[in-house]
C-alpha cells in the first residue's frame, strides 16, 4: 500500500531532506505528516500532505517549495512524486507552539474527547484520514469496529449486527488507477452476504466528514433491506441463504407428500 510505505519511511524521508533542502525538510518535519496517497492512471505517485503549522504551510504551498519538494521526494522513492498540501485534519496548532526549526510541533489530537476504549480501537485505522471519520462516528453515537475481518477483506468499518460497513478509499477516484474495480468486486462479493457497503474516497471525508457520517447514520437508522437482515445472537460459520429463500417453504423443505386419495 503506496500509503503504508511513505509513512514507514517518512522518518528517514525527513532527516534526508534536512541535508539536502533544509527548509523544505525542516518544515516536513516540523509540522507535516502524509495522509494520503494514491497512484495516477499515468503512473505519478500523488502524496497528499496534512500540515498543521501555518507557517510551513503557507511556506511549502509556494509554486516553488512545490516544485523542489516533488524533486526530491521523487528521488528518494525513486518515483514520479506530486504532492498536496491540505489542513491537518486535527486543524492548526496552538499560536503558542514554537516556530523553531529544531523543534517538532505536536500535531493537534484528532482523537481529543475520545474515551481510552474508542482510542484503543481507533488505533487499529491505517490512516488519520480514518481516524477522523471514526472520532466524529463515535461522537454521533455509532460504535464502529476498526479493519473488522469479513471473508476475505478488512473492512474499514463496520457494524456488523447491522451487516453493514464503510470503506474510505484513496484519495479521488476520478484519477486513481483501479479504485472502480475494486469497489465494485468488493461490493458485490459482501453483497452476496447480506452486507451493505458505503465508500467515501479520502478527499470526500476530509473535505466534509460529517456529511459522510451522516450518510453512514441515515443507512443505519433505515430498515433492514433485502439481504441485510441484522445478524443473529451468536455468528454461523455459514452464509446465510439469499434473501428469495428466506421463509419461503419449497417442496424439498417439507419432505416428500403423500398423494391424496
Amino acid at each position: 500500500m503506496e500509503l503504508q510505505r511513505i509513512i514507514w519511511s517518512w522518518d528517514m524521508l525527513t532527516r534526508r531532506l534536512a541535508e539536502t533542502e533544509p527548509d523544505i525538510g525542516s518544515a516536513l518535519f516540523r509540522s507535516c505528516r502524509p495522509v494520503a496517497a494514491q497512484r495516477y492512471r499515468d503512473g505519478r505517485l500523488l502524496v497528499v500532505l496534512g500540515c498543521w503549522w501555518p507557517v510551513d504551510q503557507q511556506y511549502l504551498d509556494r509554486e516553488a517549495s512545490r516544485v523542489r519538494l516533488n524533486s526530491a521526494l521523487g528521488n528518494m522513492l525513486s518515483d514520479k512524486v506530486v504532492t498536496a498540501l491540505v489542513l491537518w485534519p486535527g486543524g492548526a496548532a496552538s499560536p503558542s507552539s514554537s516556530e523553531s526549526a529544531l523543534d517538532q510541533i505536536p500535531a493537534p489530537d484528532i482523537l481529543e474527547g475520545l474515551p481510552p476504549e474508542a482510542r484503543e480501537e481507533a488505533a487499529k485505522c491505517e490512516s488519520v484520514v480514518q481516524r477522523l471519520f471514526f472520532a466524529r462516528a463515535h461522537r454521533r453515537g455509532l460504535r464502529l469496529r476498526c479493519q473488522h475481518p469479513l471473508l476475505t477483506f478488512r473492512l474499514d468499518f463496520a457494524l456488523p449486527e447491522r451487516r453493514l460497513g464503510a470503506e474510505v478509499m484513496g484519495w479521488d477516484w476520478r484519477t486513481g488507477a483501479s479504485g472502480a474495480i475494486e469497489r465494485r468486486e468488493r461490493q458485490e462479493q459482501l453483497e452476496q452476504h447480506g452486507w451493505q457497503i458505503l465508500f467515501f474516497s479520502g478527499s470526500q471525508v476530509l473535505s466534509d466528514v460529517d456529511r459522510c457520517v451522516a450518510t453512514l447514520a441515515k443507512a443505519v437508522q433505515s430498515p433492514a433491506v433485502p439481504g441485510q437482515q441484522p445478524l443473529p445472537t451468536k455468528y454461523s460459520p455459514f452464509p446465510r441463504k439469499p434473501y428469495t429463500s428466506i421463509g419461503v417453504h419449497r417442496p424439498a423443505d417439507r419432505g416428500t407428500r403423500r398423494p391424496k386419495r
